[in-house]
């Protein structure tokens, strides 16, 4: 390893091409965190070189930009000379697009005579290029190199780099046209700060001063310590691993595709070949939009990754993000070999499970709502748990091969039974990695065309309280007493609840809800408010009001005792599900606390679902049954709308027997 500080002259007027590695991350430096205190720096660095010059200094002290660690390439006689970036890419890359655009602006300021000085520092000499990426001095990773090329070529495009290139061009020319460092900039907090400091000698300068000095400042006094490794003697995976163990911390993610493709390298595998087939899908701009775990956002790639790999482990255990790149090397290690001498046919049977595995992930999670897996992804997304992931991932991944869709599709119903089953019971969610843990493996040993059968008796099978899944009477006995609208600690879950019955009640042939994490088009996030039919958001509603004192009163006559306890009564049921049912935002603050008379005319005209037409304003029907429409059964039907007003209690445990019985026929149990 030889280190040396240098200047940009010397790192890049040598015929050379510094590569980054198509296994590190794209371009993501960024205006506020990057751009802005580069430039600030070099115009107040170039600011000081004027004033040096002005005052006879002879020599400027310069400013020390960071690290770039490289290791040299093996390359054929008449080859352009190649060296890697281990680190220090998206460095590098930024001045490269800090070069071209001062280039670009000599040219526009009406300078061109100084444009050749950088014009060494960007491209190589024609004569000495033999293929066409051996003209830039830097050459991207693949996910960038077409943003970089039409950046290089003063014609941006709306990526990071080309906003990059379009920022350095608008702050060169008002700099060498005005002595304008700062314009554009939008302090945020730093409500003080107006821009880059520049010397009164600075300011008073010609056009042609300014530019000089700063094509100068970034030729001779932008600084960099240059790491190079070398090849017989240093491992660049594990300098590149240190290098960013601290600060700043690449994504789990970006450690995981660096490792791979370095163990591909070194397995003699091409990596734009496996890069092409496998890992450029996995680069797309979903990916890297982010997701909320618990409290907590993850980036759609790293999570998918950990699915992955929480299903390939032995431990089978959700895996946490900060062992995802360990627990990623350990598979690696056991199916491709140690990484001194990987098995190319072990490598390349990893990448195709990876990508495999984390294209399904996507495709579970954009699954529209009408599917199997796109409910229990909405389901899941409510209940507020990855947990169960890797275990329905690892079957996804199989479907139609050697997992029939139908035991696919039996295991869904049965994890969704066992968490909400489990919720409404309120039983602790803390032992779910160890249990699904314990299902995965079991799942694995079994028939892949019974793989239904052995998830739901996994779990049937547990028997302690921190595991086991509710038998149909004390989930019966939850639903219908005990305060559902707190046990189950949020409005989105008991929401989730009530969707399921309704569509339940609809029947299958009848067009569905669409609820939180329903994706009606392939990009649709899984949050936000539940949607009616008409996209419209559904909040829940309590029938009995819970403010009920002033437009629901208790019976006349009642004695002090009585109405105590009548008074306890409804408070009780007031969170229980059999008071609860959906409306539309609109409604719920409408019908407020309205007396039932108001409530229920509202509710006539304006709600179509079933939970409110059969189950609130006619006698509740349960599973089999069927309405019929003689003198008898409207009787009953208006008995049942009128007992709100009377006995609304009453009413209340009439109507949440019915939908715990709709509730067993949603989430069964053997």
């Amino acid at each position: 390893m030889d280190s040396k500080t240098l200047s940009l002259s010397r790192i890049l007027t040598n015929e050379v091409r510094y590569t980054v590695p198509l296994f590190q991350r794209k371009y993501v430096w960024n205006e506020q965190d990057n751009w802005w205190p580069l430039w600030t720096d070099v115009v107040e660095t170039t600011s000081r070189l004027m004033t040096d010059r002005e005052r006879g200094v002879d020599a400027t002290r310069p400013h020390f930009l960071g690290t770039v660690v490289h290791e040299g390439l093996l390359s054929k006689t008449g080859q352009m000379p190649e060296q890697r970036i281990i680190d220090g890419q998206q460095r590098m890359t930024t001045l490269q697009l800090l070069l071209a655009a001062t280039r670009v602006a000599a040219i526009d300021c009406g300078l061109s005579k100084h444009a050749s000085k950088i014009g060494r520092l960007i491209e190589n000499p024609h004569d000495s290029v033999k293929e066409v990426h051996d003209r830039h001095k830097v050459w991207p990773t693949n996910a960038d190199r077409e943003s970089f090329q039409r950046a290089m070529n003063d014609d941006p495009d709306h990526s990071l780099l080309g906003s990059a290139y379009r920022f350095f061009r608008e702050r060169v020319i008002g700099f060498v046209n005005t002595a304008d460092g700062g314009s554009g900039w939008d302090p945020g907090d730093e409500d003080d700060w107006a821009g880059p400091s520049i010397s009164a000698e600075a300011e008073a300068a010609s056009a042609e001063d300014r530019l000089a000095a700063l094509i100068d400042t970034l030729r001779d006094l932008i600084r960099i310590v240059v790491i190079e490794l070398d090849p017989a003697e240093d491992d660049a995976q594990v300098i590149f691993e240190t290098l960013n163990a601290h600060g700043t911390a690449l994504l789990p993610s970006d450690l995981v595709k660096n490792h791979m493709f370095n163990r591909a390298q070194v397995a003699g595998l091409s990596v734009d070949a496996l890069h092409g087939k496998y890992w450029a899908a996995l680069e797309d701009e979903w990916y890297s939009q982010e997701d909320s775990v618990g409290r907590t956002r993850r980036q759609r790639l790293d999570l998918a990754i950990g699915f992955w790999a929480a299903s390939a482990s032995p431990r089978g255990a959700d895996v946490a993000q900060a062992h995802l790149f360990s627990t990623v090397q350990e598979i690696a290690r056991a199916r491709s070999g140690p990484m001194s001498r990987p098995d190319p046919e072990g490598v390349n049977r990893l990448f195709a499970e990876i990508a495999h595995h984390v294209t399904t992930w996507r495709r579970l999670r954009s699954a529209p709502y009408g599917t199997a897996e796109g409910r229990f992804m909405s389901r899941l997304h409510d209940l507020n748990t990855t947990t169960p992931m890797p275990l329905v991932l690892w079957m996804a991944a199989q479907v139609d091969g050697q997992v029939p869709r139908a035991e696919f599709e039996r295991a869904l119903v049965s994890v969704e039974s066992y968490l909400v089953r489990r919720a409404a019971c309120g039983l602790t969610a803390k032992n779910y990695n160890r249990v699904f843990a314990g299902v995965l493996a079991r799942a694995k040993k079994a028939d892949p065309a019974a793989v239904g059968e052995a998830v739901t008796n996994s779990l049937a099978d547990l028997t302690d309280d921190s595991s086991r899944w509710p038998e149909d009477w004390e989930f019966e006995s939850a639903l219908t007493d005990e305060p559902q609208y707190r046990r189950l600690l949020r409005a989105s879950r008991v929401r989730m609840v009530l969707e399921a019955l309704e569509s339940a009640m609809l029947g299958p042939d009848v067009e569905q809800l669409a609820p939180p994490g329903a994706s009606v088009s392939e990009d649709e996030a899984p949050d936000g408010g539940g949607r009616t039919r008409k996209g419209k958001a559904f909040t829940v509603e309590h029938v009995l009001p819970r403010a009920w004192e002033t437009n629901w009163p208790l019976p006349p006559g009642l004695s002090d005792p009585d109405r105590a306890r009548e008074t306890q009564r409804r408070n009780d049921d007031l969170e229980r599900l059999g008071n609860l049912t959906l409306v539309t935002g609109a409604k719920n603050s409408q019908m407020s606390n309205s007396a039932w008379q108001t409530k229920r005319n509202y509710l006539q005209t304006k709600s179509l679902l079933m939970l409110t037409q059969s189950t609130i304003l006619a006698r509740p029907l349960r599973p089999g049954e069927v309405r019929t429409h003689d003198a008898k059964a409207q009787a009953a039907d208006e008995f049942f709308a009128d007992l709100w007003a009377t006995e609304p209690c009453m009413a209340i445990t009439v109507r949440g027997a019915c939908l715990a019985q709709w509730a067993l026929k949603v989430w069964p149990r053997p």
